[in-house]
């Protein structure tokens, strides 16, 4: 059995023991959802995942998405639009999604722009 990339969600306690299943089974890239744990155990896991020659996003992060394609290796809504929203925080980042998102569906359609004073087109944040 092969397989090109494993989204693990486990407790601490079984991440190495199915991470270690997921390069056995011949996994080129492992996204590793989940929270806490010990930095030394983490920096193993990512030592383990380097020594296969495969890829490792986590084991501290909220999954992947990919709006262009439609892949959501994550739970929740993520709200999608024009802007790019990069932070340490994955919660964060998305509370402050989701409240730029509230705040352009309260404004008009079209309001002034700060640089030209023409009328500029916002972009509605869409599911």
């Amino acid at each position: 059995m092969s397989c090109e990339h494993v989204v693990v969600a486990v407790p601490h306690a079984h991440m190495r023991r199915v991470v270690a299943q997921g390069l056995k089974a011949g996994a080129r890239c492992l996204t590793v959802i989940a929270s806490g744990g010990d930095p030394a155990e983490e920096r193993a896991l990512a030592e383990l995942v380097r020594a296969r020659g495969a890829r490792l996003l986590g084991p501290n992060c909220m999954g992947l998405v990919d709006t262009t394609t439609q892949l959501r290796l994550s739970w929740g809504d993520f709200p999608v639009g024009a802007v790019g929203l990069v932070s340490q925080s994955g919660n964060l980042a998305l509370e402050i999604g989701r409240l730029l998102a509230r705040a352009d569906r309260a404004s008009p359609a079209s309001s002034p722009s700060a640089t030209s004073g023409t009328s500029t087109r916002r972009t509605p944040w869409t599911r």
